[in-house]
């Protein structure tokens, strides 16, 4: 794996790492609102991360479509988790699409909690925690089960991933 990469994955499991400990800490205290945000900043993380593993993996392929210097959505990014061009299998998001679409819940109800409207609706709890296994299943599948990347590059915060991952009772 080129050096790039090898930095660019090692980031992205770091963000992955402490983002998912916060979330199970947040969730432990039945906070879900933060828990959910959290999350989601580990997914996308664990995807960048995933993305980026393979020795012909370039920029572009984390990036925002219109806007190189920025990552791109987690639905992007599951998207092309997902697509043969981006990922063989076992590591590919070929399966798994009930995982998908509760994690794709999750990134929208982020969505509502960050741009909650006036008024004060608030996102039921029981809806985040019905939503939070499917972006854990994926982030357990991408990091812990079926990695892209060295495990040497990829060890240590694989450990904190999967203790964290524990420590969720939904």
């Amino acid at each position: 794996m080129s050096d790039q990469n090898r930095r660019r994955v090692r980031r992205a499991l770091e963000t992955t790492a402490e983002a998912l400990e916060f979330a199970a800490g947040q969730a432990e205290s039945g906070a879900w609102r933060w828990a959910a945000i959290a999350t989601c900043m580990a997914l996308q993380g664990a995807l960048v991360a995933a993305l980026s593993g393979y020795e012909t993996a370039l920029p572009a392929h984390v990036a925002h479509p219109d806007e190189a210097d920025k990552v791109a959505s987690i639905s992007t990014l599951m998207r092309r988790a997902a697509s043969p061009d981006f990922l063989a299998d076992p590591e590919r998001l070929s399966g798994l699409t009930g995982a998908r679409r509760q994690a794709l819940e999750l990134v929208e109800l982020r969505n509502q909690i960050v741009h909650m409207p006036l008024d004060g609706r608030a996102v039921s709890e029981d809806t985040i925690a019905s939503a939070l296994p499917g972006a854990l299943a994926l982030i357990g599948y991408l990091i812990v089960d079926h990695p892209a990347f060295l495990d040497s590059d990829g060890a240590p915060y694989a450990s904190r991933i999967r203790a964290a991952l524990a420590r969720f009772t939904l």
